[in-house]
């Protein structure tokens, strides 16, 4: 199976867009797992959407990271956005 159809199977299930995915394999998890902060660094592999899910080879205690990017919007169009919302009145506040 190739990484880009696990990335849509993740997908279909969570809704995050295939595209905006990144799987890194980071290895055998510790003896002691703790939850990661976001001062925390990964390392391990980006798995490549071409290349199949067995070429590289992930061992069973190994574990898989999905990261999930975030769409980026300016301020300007955050402060417009906020303007119409208020200018139509906003129906779920």
């Amino acid at each position: 199976m190739q990484v880009l159809q696990v990335k849509e199977k993740i997908a279909a299930e969570k809704g995050w867009e295939a595209s905006s995915q990144k799987l890194i394999y980071s290895g055998k998890e510790t003896t002691r797992p703790r939850l990661r902060t976001r001062t925390d660094s990964l390392s391990g592999k980006i798995l490549a959407d071409a290349n199949t899910v067995e070429s590289y080879k992930i061992e069973e205690k190994g574990f898989i990271v999905c990261m999930v990017s975030k769409v980026c919007i300016s301020s300007g169009a955050v402060k417009r956005c906020a303007n119409a919302l208020l200018a139509q009145g906003c129906a779920s506040c």
